[in-house]
């Protein structure tokens, strides 16, 4: 029980303990502020448990949300990696000693920036463009120094 609803009980225990009169003019004017006072305690009530509710469901959505960015940025689980090659400026060092270890070339049709793991490419399956779904075409050698793809 609230602070709230034991001082509302308290007055009705003073009006009930000392004969309070509330036939008259002014006993039905206490009793109707302390009926309403009574209401709005249990209103406040109501509210507390839905705030809670919702501080529950809001902490529940959090730590799924914890989860799910543990999954997509947490590069040190190889369980869940997926050749994402996301550049850092803190990461500069690391990716100069692993440029070998990945290609990348726009696209001839659209222009859009393309980068493949070298490690797990196969030259012999057809790519696509994620942007505009044009067909790419790749030489058989990949050369770092030039990374414009055959003409069709």
């Amino acid at each position: 029980m609230s602070e709230i609803k034991s001082r509302i009980a308290y007055i009705r225990g003073l009006m009930d303990g000392s004969n309070f009169n509330t036939e008259d003019a002014n006993g039905k004017i206490v009793s109707s502020i302390v009926d309403a006072l009574d209401m709005i305690a249990d209103e406040l009530d109501e509210l507390f448990d839905s705030n809670d509710e919702i501080v529950d469901v809001i902490d529940e959505i959090s730590d799924d949300l914890e989860e799910l960015e543990d999954f997509v940025y947490d590069d040190d689980d190889d369980e869940h990696h997926h050749h994402c090659h996301c550049h850092d400026e803190d990461d500069e060092d690391e990716d100069e000693e692993e440029e070998n270890d990945y290609m990348e070339f726009d696209c001839p049709n659209c222009g859009h920036h393309l980068i493949y793991d070298i490690p797990s490419f196969d030259v012999e399956e057809e790519h696509f463009c994620p942007n505009c779904q044009a067909p790419l075409m790749f030489e058989e050698e990949y050369d770092e120094d030039d990374p414009e793809e055959e003409d069709e």
